[in-house]
């Protein structure tokens, strides 16, 4: 019987989805295009969850007008904040993802009504459903910074190699965004959307600096202050890319050896309570059988 509900419960939610989808106009096509035009560029790893939350736009708008009533503001700016380091800003707004919180709460409410008889659970259910968005976000953000911390020793290899060869750092990084156009890079993305900023008007200090802050890692932060340092002092990009191209390796390595480190610590648990015990049935259980029936 609880599964007959669950089914029509699900039936009438997808029947909900379509004629809300089918109301709300068809927007996003034009605002890629707009946005994009014909030009090709690097697409962030971390795009696929944009597209996810927009499967439930339809229902979104609908709460959009009861979400601006919220007095969410402090929230509305974290949001904002995560949006922002995982890539997403252009995809889906704060208030618009705090819609998707909503949704994803009353589904869950809807599904622990038809299977829990427990108020208690029922609203543990919920309270998961409600936070299950905002973890999925910092996680988002957590995998696209350390995407970018993973390729920023490469990336800066290649823009070495590109201003020994005569180029100005700017148009180095023009060449990197040509390289990595059509394919999943961060922070080739990121580049990309730093030259922007600079032909729509920002200083080189500022667009880098922006960039930084979107980001929000140690490793691009040191290196965007070095790149500003040496710019107002006048020494050498190249010889400061190619010894910050040596350190970020360096400490890619160093990061590689800790989480070995890690992993081993965290296989002891394991081994201790799985493996170890089997082991011991394994061997001294023929033995205890003997003494017992002999």
């Amino acid at each position: 019987m609880v599964i007959f509900k669950l089914a029509g419960f699900l039936l009438f939610f997808a029947s909900f989805f379509v004629l809300a989808r089918a109301l709300v106009p068809k927007k996003e096509a034009a605002v890629l295009q707009d946005r994009v035009g014909d030009e090709q560029i690097p697409l962030d790893d971390i795009s696929e969850g944009g597209r996810f939350i927009r499967l439930f736009r339809p229902l979104i708008t609908l709460l959009v007008p009861v979400i601006d009533l919220l007095p969410l503001d402090s929230y509305f700016e974290r949001i904002r904040r995560y949006l922002v380091c995982g890539g997403m800003e252009g995809d889906v707004s704060e208030k618009e993802f705090v819609g998707f919180q909503i949704v994803i709460m009353l589904l869950f409410f809807s599904i622990a009504m038809f299977i829990f008889q427990s108020g208690i659970i029922r609203s543990i259910v919920v309270i998961l459903g409600g936070a299950y968005p905002y973890l999925w976000l910092s996680e988002n953000v957590k995998k696209r910074q350390a995407a970018i911390r993973r390729s920023m020793p490469d990336t800066v290899d290649i823009l070495y190699l590109s201003v020994e060869a005569g180029l100005d750092f700017f148009s180095a990084v023009n060449e990197v965004v040509r390289i990595s156009a059509g394919e999943r890079d961060s922070l080739a993305a990121e580049l990309h959307r730093m030259n922007k900023n600079i032909r729509l008007g920002m200083t080189r200090e500022e667009a880098l600096k922006e960039m930084a802050r979107r980001v929000d890692i140690m490793e691009l932060n040191s290196f965007v202050t070095t790149l500003v340092q040496s710019e107002k002092m006048g020494t050498s990009i190249s010889a400061i890319l190619k010894d910050q191209a040596l350190r970020m390796r360096e400490e890619r390595y160093m990061r590689a050896e800790q989480l070995g480190a890690v992993a081993t610590q965290k296989m002891l648990i394991p081994t201790v309570f799985l493996i170890f015990p089997v082991v011991f049935m394994i061997i001294f259980a023929p033995l205890i059988l003997q003494y017992i029936f002999n």
